[in-house]
């Protein structure tokens, strides 16, 4: 699943959900309540297994404009586009209805909760920096995070069986695969500055992956036989991750700039690539989100559905890449300008704001084979618009439509889905050093996205 909803997150799990724009929270009448509403599992009748692909394109663009006082820094104007992925993600459920009418219903799913895939050949050693003896990778800049929900559930009914309550426990497991190239400040010790040289080129790369747990719980009222209300809670998640991070300095290449004494900065301006390699610690801090729902049934044979979802982004800290051991090259210990460029910590700031998402869908049965669905969604950005830069898709608050069908035969349902998202362009005029370490934390230029998913679903009931 690709980050169709707000920041890193995706938009719903299901070819049914997902087909009505994941106005579900009061429907949740299938496997995929486990990640709307588990209190809904409480009134399935059967129990079933379902396997689901989501496959999704996206289209971003991005024209840089890095320049100050139209100095540039290395970006290339022009429109770029990342490489042309298409995203694949399978998701497995099972859920048991209790037998002899014991009021329990239990499930297990694996399913995507947020994804994020980006690679960008984007950087250009700036004219007069010189060519360095290694060069970049051709993929200079990549994100690609995953996060997998392994979601143990259990629900039950109350009340004449109107009242109904889920629990659901999250075992998540993130991997993070990031890139990019880093313009330092120019630190020559006594040497003056000048450009191109106030700006040197460091190249990293995290990759890490860990667990954390969560929960979510919900409530269903179904106040009569037309109309459900559903209200639900997810909780904030930290994913603890460790792995390997390796950093180089692409030191300028001019020979003209010796001192002839040997110093540091001789070395600097070799054109000489130093690398060094870390075990490192991250912690990601995942949000809580909170979100009712209300559910319409003019005739048995059509609902209408809305949904309306917050989702606390400002709780998703700062990325903060903790170096615990390191190798670098020899004679490092001599070279302190070197080696503070090369094991500084990693720090990705983010200070995204909260945010709302508005669903509304709608399903109908012509005939008892069929079902048609459709939906709308309105998702604000939680991302600033000066925080822009291209290692994120959320260019602005987006609209989606989605549609999709189901077919039944016998205990089987085929279900098939598919959606846009359409997002304003964004233009980033100023770069900004957010937690002001010397490092600019997005970079200027225009970025344009949109994107379409198709979901294929197989449903058996036993």
């Amino acid at each position: 699943s690709e980050a169709f909803a707000g920041g890193y997150s995706v938009a719903g799990i299901g070819a049914r959900a997902r087909s009505m724009a994941g106005a579900f929270r009061a429907v949740a009448d299938d496997w995929s309540a486990m990640y709307y509403n588990p209190a809904g599992l409480a009134r399935m009748e059967q129990s079933q297994f379902n396997f689901t692909l989501d496959l999704n394109s996206y289209r971003p663009t991005y024209n840089p404009n890095v320049t100050l006082n139209d100095y540039g820094f290395g970006y290339p104007t022009g429109e770029r586009y990342p490489d042309d992925i298409i995203i694949n993600s399978p998701n497995f459920s099972l859920v048991t209805v209790a037998p002899f009418g014991f009021p329990i219903t239990a499930a297990f799913g694996i399913f995507e909760q947020y994804d994020e895939n980006l690679r960008w050949d984007l950087y250009r050693f700036a004219d007069g920096y010189g060519q360095p003896s290694r060069n970049l990778p051709n993929i200079d800049y990549q994100y690609n995070l995953d996060v997998l929900d392994f979601h143990p559930t259990i629900a039950t009914s109350f009340a004449d069986d109107q009242f109904h309550v889920g629990v659901g426990f999250s075992i998540r497991k993130g991997n993070l695969l990031t890139n990019q190239v880093f313009l330092v400040p120019g630190d020559f010790g006594d040497f003056p500055v000048f450009r191109p040289y106030d700006k040197l080129v460091k190249w990293g790369v995290v990759d890490v992956s860990g667990f954390g747990f969560g929960a979510n719980v919900g409530l269903l009222y179904e106040l009569n036989e037309k109309l459900s209300i559903g209200a639900t809670y997810q909780t904030k998640t930290k994913i603890s991750m460790d792995g390997n991070v390796v950093t180089r300095f692409y030191s300028p290449d001019n020979d003209a700039i010796q001192t002839g004494e040997g110093r540091e900065v001789d070395t600097m301006f070799s054109g000489y690539t130093f690398e060094a390699t870390h075990e490192a610690d991250v912690d990601m801090t995942l949000p809580s989100e909170f979100g009712f729902g209300l559910a319409f049934n003019p005739s048995e044979y059509v609902t209408l559905a809305a949904d309306i979802v917050f989702t606390r982004w400002s709780e998703f800290e700062d990325i903060e890449v903790m170096l615990r051991t390191s190798r670098g090259p020899l004679g490092l210990d001599d070279w302190p300008i070197i080696s503070s460029i090369l094991m500084n910590d990693i720090v990705y700031p983010y200070g995204w704001d909260d945010a709302m998402r508005l669903s509304l869908g709608v399903e109908g049965q012509p005939s008892d084979a069929i079902k048609l669905r459709g939906g709308y969604s309105y998702d604000q950005s939680p991302v600033p618009d000066e925080a822009g830069n291209p290692l994120i898709t959320d260019t602005g608050d987006r609209h989606h439509l989605a549609c999709g069908i189901s077919l039944f035969h016998k205990n089987f349902e085929f279900a098939a889905g598919g959606g846009f998202s359409v997002m304003p362009d964004r233009d980033v005029d100023e770069l900004l050093d957010f937690n002001e370490d010397g490092i600019w934390d997005n970079l200027s230029g225009t970025y344009g996205n949109s994107a379409f998913n198709t979901s294929f679903s197989i449903t058996v009931k036993f």
